[in-house]
């Protein structure tokens, strides 16, 4: 696994003066011999040194380092290493609630943009060492997109520190080094209700200051947000669903009900069947497959709503009747113009059966 390493981290001389640059030399001097050692070695086994750490740390001859001054005004050194695609695969990860990318939605089409990831990597991921891996802060859709490659791609850039970095310094990191494209309206939803949930005292106003968005976007993007992920899974990309197509499918998603997982289940099959178009023709396609389904549940519940009327008798007489009305789990006894000596005979019978009802 790719990774910095410090073969010393305790100060055997504690705080006394000078300690640390005494430290510092003693550390220095057995780099500097277990090296000599190495290339020592390595010469007299045929063994090129400078490939050996390239191909087990990512760590290169000219490694480049820059120091950064943090959020909280600590600075942290970050180091450039080149990471194989086994490396990235195996050792690096994203999380949502730091970088703020909907992992899921990285697919062909939503990284369509990044094809000249195969020539030249114009700027490497940003990450920070956390339990011996590395956690991407920034650069998450370029590294979906090399892992897509499949080891068609040498290597991946990335920075990395060693440095521990709080939750706050990191994810303001991850938004100033934001190089590529915006985040959804979703994906900023799925934020602002993260942040909502570790704190409910939270308004859309304390939301937009801290997501660095307008009020009016954080009330946007929590209805995005609020959307089934399963109904969203429908289309190819986030990128193409816009304010008004989600007011759609909070529509949709409303109408269908606890039917909805077997509406999105139907759609996709029928879609599975029709030709794959553009993204916009596609989200149309879409679109009308939902409206044609939520069309046809509408039928089917406007008739099973229907009122179950039977005729409990017949009267010569015009204007009175007795029926019972079933609506749903409901039913009723309706009667017109009997006269009161049956109403009588109909009551005591009624409380005579439910007075044998144990129920």
């Amino acid at each position: 696994m790719a990774k910095i390493r410090k073969p010393f981290d305790v100060n055997p001389l504690g705080n006394t003066p000078g300690a640390k640059v005494a430290a510092q030399n003693v550390v220095t001097a057995q780099i500097d011999r277990l090296l000599e050692q190495a290339s020592q070695q390595s010469v007299a086994a045929g063994l090129n040194i400078a490939n050996i750490l390239k191909e087990k740390y990512g760590l290169k001859n000219d490694v480049k380092d820059y120091l950064w001054k943090l959020k909280s005004g600590k600075s942290v050194r970050f180091y450039e290493v080149e990471l194989s695609y086994e490396n990235v695969k195996d050792d690096t990860y994203v999380t949502f609630d730091i970088n703020g990318r909907d992992q899921e939605f990285l697919n062909s089409d939503s990284l369509r943009d990044l094809e000249s990831l195969t020539d030249q990597q114009f700027y490497p991921a940003i990450a920070r060492m956390k339990n011996d891996r590395f956690e991407i802060l920034d650069g998450s859709r370029r590294r979906a997109k090399f892992l897509l490659a499949e080891g068609k791609i040498k290597y991946f850039r990335v920075l990395v520190t060693e440095d521990e970095l709080s939750s706050s310094d990191a994810k303001d990191l991850a938004k100033k080094l934001q190089t590529s494209k915006e985040h959804s309206l979703r994906e900023i939803g799925k934020r602002a209700q993260l942040l909502k949930s570790s704190n409910e005292l939270l308004g859309q106003v304390e939301l937009a200051a801290e997501l660095g968005v307008s009020q009016a976007k954080v009330s946007r993007a929590l209805l995005a947000a609020s959307i089934s992920d399963n109904l969203v899974h429908l289309f190819r990309t986030l990128d193409e669903l816009t304010f008004e197509d989600y007011k759609k499918l909070a529509k949709i998603q409303n109408e269908a009900a606890d039917k909805l997982q077997d509406i999105v289940k139907s759609v996709r099959n029928e879609l599975a069947y029709k030709e794959k178009q553009d993204f916009g023709e596609q989200k149309k396609l879409v679109f009308e497959v939902l409206k044609g389904h939520i069309d046809n549940l509408t039928l089917i519940l406007k008739d099973t709503k229907k009122d179950t009327i039977t005729q409990l008798s017949e009267f010569s007489s015009s204007g009175v009747y007795a029926r019972k009305r079933i609506s749903g789990r409901k039913f009723s006894y309706e009667f017109s113009r009997l006269p009161d000596a049956i109403q009588k005979q109909l009551d005591d019978a009624v409380k005579s059966v439910l007075n044998k009802y144990k129920g």
